[in-house]
């Protein structure tokens, strides 16, 4: 299973619905008829956006103006930044898309693209770095003629995508994929159409990370999510609570 950043080889303007039918494929919805749009596989995402993020950063920008920076069209922030702000930012980090989350992918599966649409603008108007969100909002906004806002959510979904790869494959401990928080790690799992079948935490040369053993229903492959984030952050919450 070969699972690449940014291979060469393809084209600069990728065939979305000619590649929809490749292996792993953002999102297929098995109401949808032939014609209907289906979110690309993630080589082309990741082709397409040719961008991917330098070295992990620390959180120094603030969550609400790199969000409406992004909302507005700007796609140049650093989505490392954008997503580790977001635990500093309450409506953002303690958010629970969890009910609008249900609501958007029922509405997916019965083609209702107003009502998909309409739950994943309720998830992005409180956290802009769902992935999930992004993807369906992509989707739903192609699926309904709406364009410009297409491409912008299809832009946003692939920096996300870049800002938590990082150039690496995923398939070592040395080239783990950085995550904010574990949420993250099945978002990406669900876009790249696998599904996780062993989950084990391990440390390796200081980093704490999650083992995911995955299956695209073929074949399965370990994937590697370095969750140092996520960690210290618990770390940090744990401190202040005995503190007090």
């Amino acid at each position: 299973m070969e699972i690449v950043c940014t291979p060469e080889n393809l084209p600069e303007q990728t065939d979305w619905g000619r590649l929809a039918g490749g292996p792993f494929c953002l999102l297929h919805c098995r109401a949808m008829k032939s014609k209907t749009f289906v979110l690309a596989c993630v080589v082309a995402v990741l082709v397409v956006s040719g961008h991917c993020a330098g070295q992990q950063k620390p959180a120094t920008a603030k969550y609400p103006e790199l969000a409406q920076k992004v909302q507005a069209g700007d796609t140049s922030v650093d989505f490392w930044q954008l997503r580790a702000s977001c635990f500093d930012w309450s409506d953002c980090g303690d958010y629970d898309p969890y009910t609008p989350k249900q609501k958007m992918y029922q509405a997916l599966q019965t083609s209702d693209f107003a009502g998909a649409l309409k739950n994943a603008n309720e998830i992005l108007k409180h956290k802009i770095t769902d992935l999930d969100a992004q993807a369906v909002a992509w989707m739903a906004n192609r699926e309904l003629g709406n364009e410009k806002e297409a491409a912008l959510h299809e832009a946003i979904t692939k920096k996300l995508m870049d800002s938590i790869m990082q150039g690496h494959d995923g398939k070592s401990a040395e080239n783990a994929w950085m995550v904010v928080e574990v949420p993250e790690e099945y978002s990406v799992l669900r876009l790249l159409g696998l599904r996780p079948t062993k989950q084990a935490l391990v440390q390796a040369k200081g980093h704490a990370l999650d083992e995911m053993t995955v299956t695209d229903g073929k074949q399965e492959v370990t994937l590697y999510f370095n969750i140092d984030f996520d960690m210290k952050k618990l770390g940090e919450a744990i401190g202040g609570a005995q503190k007090q």
